[in-house]
């Protein structure tokens, strides 16, 4: 079982790579006004992570 998961987090950071250098990138290079928005989707995104790990991380430990 660890093996399954181990192989879908390196899969998944490299898609993560993919999606930032493809899609983003085209985007900003396509619609250079929309950096901002970029930026603030991708800080969203990892606040809201966080917020996530954090609140699973104590429910874990109660």
């Amino acid at each position: 079982m660890v093996e399954y998961y181990t192989e879908h987090v390196e899969a998944d950071s490299v898609h993560e790579q993919l999606a930032v250098r493809t899609m983003c990138g085209t985007l900003i290079e396509e619609e250079p006004e929309q950096h901002a928005n970029v930026w603030f989707g991708a800080w969203a995104y990892l606040h809201v992570e966080d917020l996530y790990g954090e609140r699973m991380l104590t429910e874990w430990s109660a």
